[in-house]
């Protein structure tokens, strides 16, 4: 399946957890959360690679 965000984030996760911080479904929904956000960054980097930007911007560096 390819959860590489997951598993990048388990340990972090398993220990908020056993601090019981997380309770099972918040462990679940979390490593959800983390998995997406890094398919997202992987999809924002894929795209601009090809942009051949020089320099990063941002909406809030151009106001």
């Amino acid at each position: 399946m390819k959860l590489t965000g997951m598993l990048d984030t388990l340990d972090i996760r398993l220990a908020q957890a056993r601090a019981g911080r997380l309770g099972h479904l918040d462990f679940l929904q979390v490593l959800g959360e983390d998995e997406i956000a890094r398919r997202d960054s992987t999809a924002l980097a894929r795209r601009l690679r090809p942009a051949r930007f020089v320099e990063p911007a941002t909406l809030e560096a151009s106001t």
